[in-house]
């Protein structure tokens, strides 16, 4: 071997060593530590983000009035709860319901409500959580409605509120995502569409758009669907589908349905439909079956076999985690 071919040799070989190191060292401070997922609370969700949501993020979630985004956000927290792990609900809209919120198996007890007044005021209250490191998600629902404090100065003709309250949001997420990253906390922000008649026609865009698309590591968007109506006739409630329009932590291009009724979310049923899908559960002849187990002749038979009682939990559970074995879908680091 010539001379110049060992030099190039031992180059790279300390090269390579050298990025090795740097690799190390950025492991050892977390650098490139893979981030935890957890359960979004609908289980075809977490199919279609590919496990959930990401500790240390920022989740937008955005759609038009009525298309279950509260109903979301409220799964989640039940999810983290049912793990032992705390939320704070950062209710802007005065519209968190104690009914509503038992409906979904919200622990109403356990959960930390504030209503701030201003955006000051809730991004104040965010940070404070977020160096306690003991939340593990917050929901702000909405910034839709919330305004900064110097709105009078802008309602008198003073500039843009738009862009006084972007700038707000702006400055707010560069200095919040640091701690939201170091703390683990998952940080979901609810928000409206709205058409912008400066734009094409159906063109919409969201509060805060420019900024949360940067710190967003996932965007769900809610589109109403059909009412769910009954072989009768009867109106039972409602459904909306979810596109995952931005995931960095999981499966781009995804898409879930929400099915909202009277009584809130049927675990149940989603669990059945989904099992047919993913052909867990099986048809044999006239009957729904679970390998030997006989379910029901029909869906709404198996939803009220798997309803939530003790005695069939196993069965639920045997369920879905074949349907996530089948999509080798864990809640485990990403």
């Amino acid at each position: 071997m010539s001379e110049i071919k060992v030099t190039e040799v031992k180059a790279k070989r300390k090269l390579f060593e050298a990025l090795k190191k740097e690799n190390q060292l950025a492991r050892e401070g977390k650098i490139f530590e893979k981030r935890k997922l957890h359960s979004t609370g609908l289980l075809g969700l977490d199919l279609a983000t590919g496990g959930g949501y990401a500790e240390g993020s920022v989740v937008e979630v955005y759609g038009e009035t009525k298309t279950g985004k509260t109903h979301l956000a409220l799964a989640a927290v039940a999810a983290m709860q049912k793990k032992g792990e705390f939320c704070v609900y950062i209710d802007a809209e005065r519209r968190l319901s104690e009914a509503r919120m038992m409906q979904l198996g919200v622990e109403v007890d356990d959960l930390i409500v504030i209503n701030p007044e201003t955006e000051e005021i809730a991004f104040d209250a965010m940070e404070r959580y977020l160096q306690s490191a003991a939340i593990r998600l917050i929901v702000v629902d909405s910034l839709a409605v919330m305004l900064p404090e110097n709105s009078l100065n802008y309602s008198l003709g003073k500039g843009s509120i738009d862009e006084e309250r972007e700038r707000v949001i702006s400055e707010a997420l560069s200095r919040l995502n640091p701690l939201i990253v170091e703390s683990g906390t998952i940080v979901m922000f609810i928000t409206h569409v709205r058409n912008n008649n400066g734009l094409k026609q159906g063109t919409t865009f969201t509060v805060g758009d420019d900024a949360l698309r940067y710190y967003a590591s996932m965007q769900l968007e809610l589109i109403a669907d059909n009412l769910i109506i009954s072989s009768k006739g009867e109106t039972l409630g409602h459904k909306t589908n979810i596109f995952v329009r931005k995931n960095s932590t999981g499966t781009n291009d995804g898409q879930a349905t929400l099915k909202i009724y009277p009584a809130g979310l049927s675990h149940d049923r989603e669990l059945m439909e989904l099992g047919v899908k993913h052909r867990v559960i099986t048809r044999n002849g006239d009957w729904f079956m679970f390998g030997e187990v006989c379910l029901g002749a029909t869906m709404v038979e198996v939803a009220e076999y798997l309803n939530n009682t003790e005695d069939k939990k196993h069965y639920r559970e045997k369920i879905e985690g074949e349907i996530r074995r089948n999509e080798r879908l864990t809640l485990k680091p990403a």
